[in-house]
């Protein structure tokens, strides 16, 4: 991430649609506020059901939510935290979090998101490819070579 952080350096902004929006690197904060979000998502896909299957299937769900609360399952470099964050809706939950308007510290709805993200990669993609550049060829760097057979009819002596 040092890449990406000397890039980057701190707070930038991002424009769309005529507001001005600050975006930075994710934070131990916004870890934990989109730990929050996927929570209370969790917590309201339960609800959801109350009224839809028997009690006893109601209560087992919550307790299991809840269990997987205290477990830490939601947390942001989780398995469920990460694949969360592989889907568009999670991706624009996490944008939410990161981006802010300027004039009103208001965070973009969601179809502004998706737009926001468009524009953002299309903005990031120079960058990101020079990143995966450089990470292939540290990478290769790293790798040690591997010995080739010797060609037809020659001998690993000769």
């Amino acid at each position: 991430m040092s890449a990406i952080r000397a890039a980057l350096g701190g707070k930038h902004t991002f424009e769309n649609n005529g507001q001005t929006f600050d975006v930075k690197l994710i934070e131990q904060q916004d870890k934990l506020n989109f730990q929050a979000w996927l929570e209370k998502r969790a917590r309201a896909s339960i609800i959801a059901m109350k009224d839809e299957v028997p009690v006893d299937v109601w209560r087992e769900a919550w307790s299991q939510v809840n269990s997987d609360i205290a477990a830490g399952l939601y947390s942001f470099h989780s398995p469920t935290g990460e694949a969360s964050i592989a889907t568009v809706e999670g991706m624009c939950g996490l944008a939410a979090l990161l981006f802010t308007d300027q004039k009103t510290k208001r965070q973009p709805t969601v179809s502004q998101m998706v737009e926001m993200f468009v524009m953002l990669m299309d903005e990031l993609a120079p960058f990101l490819e020079m990143i995966f550049r450089e990470s292939a060829m540290e990478k290769n760097a790293r790798t040690p070579a591997v010995p080739q057979p010797p060609a037809e009819g020659q001998t690993g002596g000769e």
